[in-house]
């Protein structure tokens, strides 16, 4: 055990209230770990199902009683299938009584050291475990798409990505960065969990691949106004231990930056970035994808055992079909609440200047790093339909890069996409007539796709979530329907 208590140590989570998944992926485990009282906690057990064990270990009934009500047995067992067992170090009769009313056989065991006795036992229930490898089709290969083939090859199953496009990570996750960080609140809400519990789960993410496409450089949240301002002092009277962000001065953040800046503001060390073409030809290697590329899914027929794809004309039968194309999506199945944003992004040419930036800088747009002799500044966020790169947004990206800093720059080029968004600016997640969906991420897709490709997984796995209830619902796809 000394190996995994210093592996668990090492990646113990932020003490940040709510649900956090843990995955260590060298030994194939994976930890959901609640941090909250028992009663507002409660409602996870109702995303959970298929348990095996349970092991109760809740301190002594009398001292805390509420660890051990019937309601808690009763949603246990609703969670549990045939063969789920149970033990719990505790024999007193509140607890024998408790588990007898809510479905649960036990028996007297021998106690361990100085415990005389102890409790063991199963479900009664017929529930059957659904334990099977399965042949999945992912339509879209962007950063949603490819992290969830990921997620899903990882766990045995056969994925075959249809890309409409010639090549993968082609449409807005096409650009040659995407940033990695929070959008927070100093308020509790399903949002602000959501966004928080996202970004440290694809901190982690990204560390566990060991991939040169990730950065994990921080990232500068700049205080270039009114609003900003009051938000980042929100934010330090909420949080103000420094385990999630930092308070960084003008000059504080202008010698870490390497750059002399504007403003200062808060810094997020486990933020960073990503080159997402990069991150997509890595994760697509894996032996259990196949990547179909100039290949358009025309529609989608579902019945119950197999879901049917007709491909350029052709047919393809599956068990499970995630539907990850972006606003696109929209073409194969009605989604209520998802629109489409254009955003446009300059290509900068580097200079003594700057060329030495240490991580992005994010204030009304961003501006990165050198990424491949050039640094990226962004992003326009408009109604426009056409897919030209219009040098009026070219303008509009420098007149936001001089909250930065006050320095002219070259741009010698341009990409646009169409970002997925809703009226929450939450993703669409869950299934919709037979079909999973994943999409509506906006200008966040690297920071919530990780997570959100978890959620669809364990779904399909019929594991338990790794998020709250209330986030689960506020996620939900059809929650504009």
């Amino acid at each position: 055990m000394k190996k995994l208590s210093r592996v668990y140590v090492d990646n113990y989570p932020a003490n940040i209230s709510g649900t956090q998944r843990i995955n260590f992926e060298d030994l194939r485990i994976s930890l959901t770990l609640i941090l909250g009282d028992i009663k507002s906690s409660l409602s996870y057990l109702t995303n959970t199902s298929d348990i095996d064990v349970w092991y109760l270990d809740g301190f002594a009934p009398d001292k805390n009683p509420d660890m051990w009500s019937k309601e808690i047995f009763k949603q246990m067992n609703l969670s549990s299938h045939k063969d789920t067992t149970f033990s719990t170090f505790t024999s007193a009769r509140l607890v024998k009584n408790n588990l007898e009313q809510s479905g649960f056989i036990y028996e007297l065991a021998e106690g361990f050291s100085n415990k005389r006795h102890m409790l063991k036992g199963r479900a009664q229930t017929t529930n059957v475990k659904e334990d099977s490898k399965k042949k999945i089709a992912v339509i879209g290969s962007g950063i949603a798409g490819t992290i969830l083939a990921y997620n899903l090859a990882q766990r045995g199953h056969e994925v075959d990505v249809y890309e409409r496009n010639e090549v993968a990570c082609s449409g807005a996750s096409g650009n040659d960065i995407l940033i990695t960080y929070p959008r927070l609140s100093a308020f509790d809400s399903p949002y602000a969990r959501f966004c928080l519990h996202s970004f440290l789960f694809a901190s982690s993410f990204y560390d566990q691949l060991k991939t040169n496409a990730w950065h994990n450089s921080g990232v500068f949240l700049m205080s270039h106004d009114d609003s900003s301002l009051k938000r980042q002092n929100s934010l330090l009277d909420a949080r103000p231990d420094n385990e999630l962000f930092e308070e960084l001065s003008l000059e504080e953040a202008s010698k870490r930056a390497g750059l002399q800046l504007n403003n200062g503001g808060i810094f997020f060390g486990k933020g960073g970035y990503i080159e997402p073409k990069d991150l997509c030809q890595d994760l697509l290697s894996h032996k259990n994808i196949n990547l179909k590329l100039s290949s358009t899914v025309e529609k989608i027929y579902t019945d119950k055992d197999n879901l049917t794809l007709i491909i350029n004309g052709e047919v393809s039968e599956y068990q499970e079909v995630c539907l990850c194309a972006g606003y696109t999506s929209k073409d194969l199945l009605d989604l209520s609440g998802l629109s489409s944003k254009r955003g446009q992004i300059s290509y900068v040419d580097s200079s003594k200047e700057f060329e030495n930036l240490k991580f992005p800088i994010c204030a009304s747009g961003y501006f990165s790093p050198k990424v491949k002799s050039s640094h990226v500044l962004g992003s326009s966020y408009s109604d426009v339909t056409n897919d030209l790169v219009l040098e009026e947004e070219h303008i509009g990206n420098k007149k936001k890069l001089k909250a930065i800093h006050d320095f002219n720059v070259n741009i010698h080029g341009g990409n646009v996409g169409f970002r997925a968004v809703t009226k929450d600016r939450l993703p669409l997640i869950g299934c919709n007539k037979g079909i999973y969906v994943n999409t509506g991420h906006g200008s966040k897709g690297s920071t919530s796709s990780p997570l959100c490709a978890e959620i669809i997984a364990d779904l399909i796995d019929n594991r338990p979530l790794p998020v709250d209830h209330e986030v689960a619902i506020a996620l939900d796809v059809n929650r504009f329907n």
